[in-house]
């Protein structure tokens, strides 16, 4: 028996908060209680395991509990513990961003490259709220400069806050505003080198048969009109005004998109369709294009 005194144990507390996650539907609900409870006591899943048959106070059970239920009501993991992992780096997320996704990590590593080409670069991530995708370019490539787009205040306040806490924070430049536009007040006419964004670009219409967690994210970041297009086509539209010659936009779109991109990108003259990028479960996820 675990605890025979009847005191709660970390591992008692953790077996009871499985049972109520695994009854609300929780996907690995044992993995989840015990990164609450590691995010609770301060330990990775190491030094929770070493304290398994530790007695748990009745203070840190009501913290833990409270936090099991917060996850039982089906709000994402991340936004509880505040942190979520990107190319193998964690970075600070609050409600007001989206939850970096792997198939993020696609446009990432393809936009690494285009830079690494450049000798460093000058790039623009548009719509960055965490900044897990403009950090994650200045990590990639010490030579690059980034700047950091989005019209959500308090979006580019965590995304200052994950800058300075990888130490990039002089390579990446917030800017407030409107998709492209607040790079017209840097004075951009064709100098950028990549433009990737992650959009909105769900279809209005979808947005309440979506899992009860992503309708925890921000509804700005998630809804892309009533065909999921409307940022996309604009991004396609003005990307060649801000992309130097032979300069790339990479852009990630949803599921059964890519033909409808695909007669976007034809109808724009500034821009060629280099391919689009597969994710791992075989959806076209990523748009490639140059600026002709």
């Amino acid at each position: 028996m675990d605890n025979p005194t009847g005191v709660a144990t970390i591992h008692s507390a953790i077996t009871e908060a499985e049972a109520l996650l695994a009854s609300a539907g929780i996907e690995g609900p044992r993995l989840a209680a015990e990164a609450l409870m590691g995010h609770k006591l301060g330990v990775d899943r190491a030094g929770l395991y070493v304290r398994m048959r530790e007695p748990l106070d009745d203070g840190k059970r009501a913290a833990f509990d409270a936090l099991v239920k917060r996850r039982a009501s089906r709000e994402p993991l991340q936004y509880i513990t505040g942190e979520a992992e990107f190319l193998g780096h964690a970075f600070s997320v609050t409600s007001d961003v989206l939850i970096p996704r792997p198939e993020t990590e696609l446009l990432v590593t393809r936009g690494a490259g285009v830079l690494s080409g450049t000798g460093g670069g000058l790039a623009a991530d548009i719509g960055t709220g965490s900044g897990c995708i403009a950090v994650s370019l200045a990590l990639l490539v010490p030579g690059a400069k980034v700047y950091a787009v989005d019209s959500s205040k308090p979006a580019l306040a965590l995304a200052a806050k994950n800058a300075d806490a990888h130490g990039v924070e002089g390579r990446v430049k917030l800017l407030f505003g409107d998709l492209l536009s607040p790079l017209s007040g840097e004075g951009f006419t064709g100098g950028l080198d990549l433009i990737v964004s992650n959009p909105p670009y769900i279809p209005s219409g979808d947005i309440p048969g979506l899992q009860p967690e992503v309708l925890f994210e921000p509804m700005s970041a998630l809804d892309g009109g009533p065909d999921g297009l409307d940022a996309i086509k604009r991004l396609i539209t003005d990307a060649p005004n801000y992309l130097r010659p032979g300069g790339t936009l990479l852009m990630e779109i949803g599921l059964g998109q890519a033909e409808a991109v695909r007669r976007l990108i034809a109808k724009e003259s500034g821009l060629s369709l280099l391919e689009f990028i597969k994710d791992f479960q075989g959806i076209e996820r990523v748009l490639a294009a140059r600026r002709n």
